[in-house]
């Protein structure tokens, strides 16, 4: 019966760590408690009785079923499946099986082949566990002496957020205590800022510049990433693991996904898939790898190893202007029973979001402030090699930039005054004036426009708040003006021409005078040269 000391192990999920052997036990209770200490406090953990007997000392003798299987059944599939028949053929009872399972090692491919056929056969549980927050642990009481299967209850751990289930524990129940170890994976989503810098610009966490919030021009491409890391996966056959993405129309998919596993950069179609159809939650693309720890053992990857997927959407005109902004969210699912290949588990889903501005102009007049219509511009920005970036506009919205002065679009001022552009990043822009309006002088220099916007940049933006807290606009360096919600607003003033006198005026009668007498002066000049000559 020494042998028994065996059935002392657990198998716990996702690389549970088990208390090995048995310590002695007195034989005056009658009743046990099984403790697993465990932080965790989500699951709902059932024992069912596979065999009772008389326990002494270690041993468990005169062992039956127990109350908690049907064992009739169990030992026709012990018998028959193709997994465990060449172990328990031979066997006609409780009592038989019970010694060629105290031959098993520890977390061994035996014992959880004879767990999962146990699975399929349980009865009635005979202990539904409880949480203790204050000592951090499970206590399933009033356990009668005997070998028991333990497990998570079906579909409690179903659901965002939710721990993995435990792998099936077998075990010799006395007073004992064991401490699961769990490794849930988690993933963040984030978008790179490409302007604004501050304390996070360098998180060497999650690379240059990469956090919750951004603002960019509608027509930009605007840079994304996953982060997460390799889970242990050892108490898994196989792990699958789905990145789920979904965006706002404002965003369109570039489809441009690069993988990356520490220092290994994964093939598309070969160790990962993307995938634009059929897609559930309204997503517009998922990334999948069927079989993460395969992937991980071939390309010898290591558990804890960094999962960065990035890829970059672009956008467009479709784009809300200010607070709610465009928001781009995600989640992981991944397999989370390693007693079901099927089941899955899933993060909340993570979401960042990209803002971009609206810039209204007006023309009026610089003495009465009337407003002006006709008045023609165009707006440009310098890029990195000090060049004009001028701006292409197609109702009133951003469409892309040029070099060439000549395809900017023309900003012309309506009935009101006003031209407006929407779709602006947070930066520094120049409006030039083409053409003023009838009787109007031209401007003589661009003015200066700077656009600044106030977000929660950083690592923290809880996806509810309003991540836009404050815009405003400074015009030639002056004085900022606030604006609302994403939009700022400017006037442009024109002064008239100077106005000559009028035809008979004192000033253009001098101008005849004097030309008269200066072509009457010449006259005589010329006569007087004739007379001489001859």
């Amino acid at each position: 019966m020494k042998k028994m000391k065996k059935l002392l192990s657990l198998v716990l999920s996702v690389a549970m760590v088990v208390a090995m052997g048995v310590t002695v036990f007195a034989d005056t209770p009658t009743t046990y408690t099984l403790t697993i200490a465990s932080s965790n406090s989500g699951h709902i953990y059932e024992a069912y009785q596979v065999f009772t007997g008389d326990l002494a000392k270690n041993t468990l003798s005169n062992v039956v079923w127990g109350s908690g299987v049907a064992g009739d059944a169990l030992l026709t599939e012990l018998r028959n499946d193709n997994n465990t028949k060449g172990d328990f053929s031979a066997c006609t009872d409780a009592k038989a099986v019970a010694e060629k399972v105290a031959t098993f090692a520890d977390n061994s491919e035996k014992l959880d082949a004879f767990a999962k056929i146990v699975g399929k056969h349980l009865t009635d549980t005979k202990g539904i566990s409880s949480y203790s927050d204050t000592n951090k642990n499970y206590t399933i009481s009033n356990l009668n002496a005997g070998y028991y299967f333990v497990k998570d209850a079906d579909n409690s751990l179903s659901g965002e957020g939710k721990d993995s289930y435990t792998k099936f524990i077998l075990k010799l129940v006395k007073d004992e205590t064991v401490t699961p170890k769990t490794d849930t994976p988690s993933a963040e989503k984030k978008v790179k800022e490409n302007v604004k810098t501050g304390g996070w610009q360098n998180d060497s966490k999650y690379g240059q510049q990469y956090n919750d919030v951004a603002d960019y021009n509608i027509g930009d491409d605007v840079p994304f990433a996953f982060y997460s890391k390799v889970p242990d996966m050892s108490n898994y056959t196989s792990y699958n693991y789905i990145f789920e993405d979904k965006m706002d129309a404002g965003l369109t998919f570039n489809n441009d996904v690069t993988f990356k596993i520490g220092n290994k950069t994964l093939v598309k179609d070969t160790d990962y898939s993307v995938v634009t159809e059929n897609l559930g939650d309204s997503c517009t693309f998922h990334v999948v790898i069927n079989d993460l720890k395969a992937l991980a053992k071939a390309k010898q990857i290591s558990a804890g190893a960094e999962i960065k997927v990035t890829f970059t959407a672009k956008l467009n005109t479709n784009a809300r202007i200010g607070n709610p902004g465009n928001v781009n969210e995600m989640k992981l699912k991944y397999s989370n029973n390693p007693n079901d290949n099927t089941s899955k588990g899933e993060t909340p889903w993570d979401k960042v979001v990209v803002f971009t501005y609206e810039l209204d102009t007006t023309k009026v007049d610089g003495t009465d402030k009337t407003v002006l219509k006709d008045a023609e511009f165009k707006l440009y920005r310098k890029n990195s090699s000090n060049t004009n970036e001028y701006v292409k506009v197609e109702n009133d919205k951003v469409t892309g930039w040029t070099t060439n002065e000549n395809e900017a679009s023309v900003l012309k001022s309506g009935e009101d005054g006003k031209f407006v552009v929407k779709g602006l990043d947070d930066g520094t822009y120049y409006l030039k004036e083409t053409k003023a309006p009838s009787e109007y002088n031209l401007l003589a220099s661009d003015i200066k426009l700077e656009i600044k916007a106030a977000t929660t940049n950083g690592q923290n933006w809880n996806g509810t708040d309003e991540a836009l807290t404050a815009i405003e606009i400074k015009v030639n360096d002056g004085n900022t003006t606030s604006g609302t919600n994403g939009t700022v607003s400017t006037t442009v003033e024109n002064n008239k021409g100077s106005v000559l006198p009028s035809t008979g005026g004192i000033g253009t009668t001098i101008f005849y005078v004097i030309g008269g007498i200066l072509m009457v002066g010449a006259g005589v000049i010329l006569v007087s040269r004739r007379r001489r000559s001859k």
